[in-house]
């Protein structure tokens, strides 16, 4: 019996010993949320980044994990990215390296939040993100809003510590859709502002749920600091340590110039207005006007509908752009360089001019919102089509009928 006894507690010491052997952090090991705050010279960088630092100053490691990366030379890059098939990755690199990169280089805020862990938790993080950057592993499908370097940051803690990890969501006090969110980010991109409300539909105007405001790293540093685990407080706020303070002197660079889609496009409906006026009064007919312009705009409109029914991008969906943006406009730009000018293609122009009429109408109750831009690019639409609906009348000797 006393073989035996003696033969469990070994066992016992020998297991114990062994895990200790296997584990890779000391006791002194700490593991932080890294927050980077948005900057403004990059459309990319205005959302900010986060980032999960491991630090074990008995066993040398000072290392930032960054589920941010992606590689321009993968395999078919750029149809991936057109398709909505871009893989992001895993990757890291030492945390002063980081540090030196968005404080120095980027001008921007480094914040980092210690968290709350113990041992076995903090070890069960390490293991998750050394599996999870391994080459097999490290590759994930991109999303926007769904699956991004924040997303995933949040995702490790939930999902490494499972019912240890409560988060408190009470402390958003906002109601904001994804469309709302990513306009506030962007009031110093006026052209990034532009791009996305035009290429992004329906989906991007739901009310986020609490949980999907962690899209952005403010948010996932906010639900830290409203998260315990294990019945503990995950992040203790006096711990936020600001690392490099944003140097305000630079900020008059990164401010939008006088070149913004509004004064861009409402010049354009102002220099076009003028051209039709005098022709009107002269009975002129720039044809070349109207032969790019609606070849832009159905451009515009094919790209739109490419997004929506040919790739994975889910928030590209039910985009509302196409009621003025048609596709068919390719078309119409074509057969206007005949010499002759057929009744359907004058009153394609003519519906199409009383069509936009009534979406500017309606503007203000359609479910999708439409940035401001868009609007001297339809009222550009609106008196061309008039145009040529009056202009190839008469041409034809016909009597107009509007």
């Amino acid at each position: 019996m006393n073989k035996i006894i003696f033969s469990l507690f070994a066992l016992l010491l020998s297991s114990q010993a062994l895990f200790t052997q296997i584990r890779d952090l000391s006791d002194e090991a700490k593991i932080s949320l890294i927050t980077i705050e948005p900057g403004q010279r990059e459309l990319y960088a205005a959302f900010g980044h986060s980032g999960i630092r491991v630090y074990d100053p008995v066993r040398g490691i000072d290392f930032m994990y960054n589920y941010g990366i992606f590689d321009f030379n993968q395999p078919n890059f750029y149809l991936n990215f057109a398709r909505g098939y871009l893989l992001y990755k895993l990757g890291g690199a030492s945390f002063p390296a980081y540090v030196n990169h968005y404080s120095i280089k980027e001008n921007r805020t480094v914040r980092e939040l210690p968290l709350n862990l113990t041992m076995d938790q903090a070890e069960a993080i390490h293991q998750y993100l050394k599996n999870n950057i391994r080459p097999e592993n490290q590759n994930y499908y991109y999303d926007y809003y769904y699956n991004n370097c924040a997303t995933k940051v949040y995702d490790v803690f939930d999902q490494v510590l499972g019912d240890e990890m409560s988060t408190d969501w009470s402390f958003i006090d906002s109601n904001l859709s994804f469309r709302e969110s990513t306009n506030q980010l962007l009031g110093w991109q006026p052209w990034g502002s532009f791009g996305i409300n035009l290429c992004l539909g329906l989906p991007i105007d739901k009310k986020m749920t609490p949980r999907e405001y962690t899209y952005l790293p403010e948010y996932v540093e906010k639900s830290f600091l409203n998260s315990t685990v294990s019945g503990r407080s995950l992040a203790n706020k006096e711990s936020l340590i600001i690392h490099y303070t944003r140097n305000e002197g630079l900020a008059m660079d990164e401010k939008p110039g006088l070149f913004t889609p509004m004064t861009a496009f409402w010049a354009v409906f102002a220099i076009i207005f003028i051209i039709t006026l005098i022709g009107y009064k002269n009975y002129k007919w720039v044809k070349a006007i109207d032969v790019i312009w609606y070849f832009i705009v159905g451009a515009v409109g094919l790209l739109l509908t490419l997004l929506w029914f040919f790739t994975d991008h889910s928030a590209a969906e039910n985009n509302f752009n196409l009621l003025w943006a048609w596709p068919t406009h390719l078309v119409f730009a074509i057969l206007l360089l005949k010499k002759s000018y057929p009744v359907y293609l004058r009153r394609y122009f003519l519906v199409h001019g009383w069509l936009m009429i009534l979406l500017v109408l309606f503007w203000g109750i359609l479910p999708q919102w439409y940035h401001p831009a868009f609007l001297p690019l339809i009222l550009t639409s609106i008196l061309r089509s008039f145009y040529i609906y009056l202009i190839t009348t008469k041409r034809e000797g016909l009597q107009i009928k509007l």
